[in-house]
């Protein structure tokens, strides 16, 4: 009988590559150690290849012959906000953190410099086919990380950009018993979430999102008789947002107007042992327009992007209370 794949049975499953370990078309065995099994609500991994057009004269009424263009293996991971797995994620992002305590809970402090870039190897398995399906993503490193805060009762989801060397259809599975996520892990909801701006946590604001980037862009201008990414390039780290608030006085129009710079933090708390903070430091707000639509409360909108910190500050700096020890991958 015909087995179709469902969602369900799919799993991620994530390992960091060795020290030195970073050749394209290399990677580790499960006999060297486990894989971890990433808890996710979606993902899109693997490569896109275009086609294009190539249209010669003469020419027919007849459809032009397509090429495959270059491949682009890039990818996207939405997953939650909670307190163990999103550790491994931020550690991908930005380099093993600080970590302080020798019993739950552990603070883990993160900010973003020159860390090492953590190559990792991913796999794709659909298992719920008569005859699965592994697919291995090579190289994959982390460059952008993405997160909208609105008032709702769902989990808060945080979205990774992923960028990787190419992809490969498996033999066999990378780990037939990873490592499955822990059951304990506490998820933080939206409606946790508070925003301060310059310590001011009832400022009227009612959303917020950013994206920041480590700078990492896939390298296509090295010829090398491939169409897949060359390796990575890194660019400048970067962070840009927006903030919807409530017109309740002139807090935010009199930044702008002063192009006054301001530290905005977003934090969620569940007690004192599980709480996450991001503190994204100088951020710049131009002016903005007030709409006024109906009856209905006034709120404006500002964009906002990070300028260039001061000597030995981070531009990002995220603070984790978690029971988990540390992030190390396994090897």
């Amino acid at each position: 009988m015909t087995r179709d794949a469902y969602g369900r049975d799919a799993h991620v499953l994530m390992r960091r590559r060795p020290d030195g370990d970073v050749g394209q078309g290399t990677v580790q065995t499960h006999t060297a150690g486990p894989f971890l099994q990433i808890p996710v609500f979606s993902a899109t991994i693997g490569v896109s290849q275009p086609l294009t057009e190539e249209a010669k004269l003469p020419q027919s009424r007849n459809p032009s012959r397509q090429f495959p263009d270059l491949a682009d293996a890039s990818g996207s991971i939405v997953t939650c906000l909670d307190t163990d797995y999103i550790g491994y994620h931020l550690t991908a992002l930005l380099g093993a953190p600080d970590t302080t305590g020798t019993e739950d809970p552990y603070q883990h402090v993160w900010t973003v410099g020159l860390a090492d870039l953590l190559k990792h190897d991913f796999y794709v398995e659909d298992r719920g086919l008569t005859t699965p399906r592994q697919y291995r993503h090579e190289g994959v490193v982390y460059n952008t990380m993405a997160i909208n805060v609105a008032k709702s009762g769902a989990a808060q989801r945080v979205t990774f950009g992923l960028l990787s060397e190419e992809e490969v259809l498996a033999a066999q599975s990378a780990d037939a018993d990873p490592i499955a996520p822990a059951a304990t892990a506490f998820e933080f909801r939206s409606w946790q979430a508070s925003v301060a701006v310059e310590g001011a946590t009832d400022a009227g604001v009612v959303g917020c999102d950013f994206t920041l980037s480590n700078g990492l862009e896939p390298d296509q201008g090295l010829l090398n008789a491939k169409a897949t990414p060359a390796g990575n390039l890194l660019g400048n780290f970067s962070l840009n947002g927006s903030l919807r608030v409530r017109a309740r006085n002139d807090f935010f129009k009199a930044l702008a107007r002063a192009n006054a710079l301001a530290d905005i933090t977003i934090g969620y708390t569940q007690s004192d042992n599980r709480s996450i903070s991001m503190v994204l430091h100088n951020a710049a707000f131009p002016r903005a327009p007030t709409e006024l639509n109906g009856a209905g409360v006034i709120e404006e909108s500002y964009n906002f992007a990070l300028d260039e910190p001061e000597d030995g500050v981070s531009p990002v700096t995220i603070t984790l209370n978690s029971a988990l020890a540390n992030f190390d991958m396994p090897s």
